[in-house]
């Protein structure tokens, strides 16, 4: 996921990806994990020095609670200068056995800054 001051305020509560054959989920990550980023993900600073972190709840603005769980990941773009962006970039997973797989993420939309584009961008 990266994320530019220009376009989002994004917080994500929990990164899922499952897939429909036979419902096998192969990754699931809620954040709640006492280290961060959790064994086998990259946090990485792309331009600046603001990185993703783990809150409790949301903190721009605070007061509401993750998906699930306790714990978000969140790009603080709200402090972040112009320019600055990271990605949180998960452990590899090997789809080359499966025909049909779904990414589901939650994502948290702060509406109090019309002005700002809130994006996300996945690659996979």
């Amino acid at each position: 996921m990266m994320c530019k001051r220009s376009m989002c305020k994004v917080m994500a509560a929990v990164v899922v990806i499952a897939f429909r054959l036979g419902a096998t989920t192969l990754l699931q990550e809620g954040f709640e994990g006492s280290t961060f980023p959790p064994a086998g993900w990259q946090n990485v600073a792309v331009n600046g020095s603001y990185t993703w972190q783990q809150y409790e709840g949301t903190n721009h603005p605070s007061g509401y609670n993750a998906h699930g769980g306790s714990y978000v990941a969140m790009y603080n773009s709200y402090d972040a200068s112009s320019g600055n962006s990271a990605r949180l970039i998960t452990d590899t997973v090997d789809l080359t056995s499966y025909s049909n797989a779904t990414l589901k993420f939650w994502m948290f939309h702060d509406d109090g800054y019309s002005g700002s584009n809130d994006s996300i961008v996945v690659e996979i």
